[in-house]
């Protein structure tokens, strides 16, 4: 089983299951399963499936919309990447993504060093398809795992956690704009990234930059540039909050006077 996060229209966000079967032979045996009991598809039969599934998003969708590949194996994730990049709308999280919030770091820690990217020796490091990225120039400070606060020549870091989260599906673009909303008290604690409780605020910013860049550059497919790009951005956005399905209580004072 593998798991494609769809962008319908820029308003609406679906997740499909794209059903393969399983190697799993717990599962196979579990009678609760309710995936596609059988082994995986490989080769061929896997290309044209997938095909199939791409095909009929599209129909269904349009041209325009985004497909994210998650958690694909290794031996499909780059071929299938390069295979679909140039006919579809689409991207993949654990390549693109890992590697685009891994720039934010590196971006973000050139403003505590005052140096530029050139003039540092990058480290990969790690079995993703992005892998784990380390600036040289900051040794004490990782860019991706998150770790509790230490400390290093007598000052205390609180390392932030490169969470593809703040990026997808902006890529380069929010990668850019993530490094700028690291603020200096971020900076300060040693973290190259916003902490993610403040995730929601700093997500309404990079969409609001990729936006105003879309319609400077052309880009855009809504036709009228709403006049508070930031306030209509808020105003599409899913909502948390649910209100409650019970009715209300009251006390009952049963005493007796």
């Amino acid at each position: 089983m593998v798991w494609v996060y769809l962008l319908a229209n820029w308003l609406s966000t679906q997740p499909w299951r794209a059903l393969n079967g399983t190697n799993n032979e717990t599962l196979l045996r579990d009678p609760l399963y309710i995936g596609m009991r059988g082994k995986r598809i490989t080769g061929q039969k896997y290309d044209e499936f997938l095909d199939e599934f791409m095909q009929a998003v599209v129909r269904r969708c349009g041209q325009n919309c985004l497909i994210q590949f998650e958690d694909f194996a290794n031996a499909n994730a780059s071929r299938l990447l390069d295979k679909y990049r140039d006919q579809y709308c689409t991207f993949n999280d654990d390549i693109q993504g890992t590697a685009s919030v891994a720039v934010a770091g590196l971006l973000t820690s050139l403003k505590l060093k005052n140096t530029k990217l050139i003039g540092n020796k990058i480290l990969f490091f790690g079995a993703g398809e992005a892998t784990l990225v380390k600036p040289s120039a900051q040794p004490s400070r990782p860019t991706l795992a998150p770790f509790s606060p230490v400390e290093y020549n007598g000052k205390k870091f609180h390392p932030g956690q490169g969470s593809n989260a703040y990026i997808f599906p902006g890529i380069a673009l929010a990668a850019e704009k993530l490094a700028d909303l690291c603020d200096e008290n971020d900076l300060e604690k040693g973290s190259l990234y916003p902490p993610l409780e403040k995730i929601t605020p700093r997500s309404v910013e990079i969409a609001k930059y990729i936006m105003e860049y879309a319609y400077q550059k052309g880009l855009a497919t809504v036709t009228a540039e709403p006049k508070n790009v930031k306030e209509f951005i808020i105003n599409q956005m899913y909502k948390l909050e649910y209100p409650s399905a019970l009715p209300e209580i009251y006390s009952w004072n049963n005493t007796k006077e």
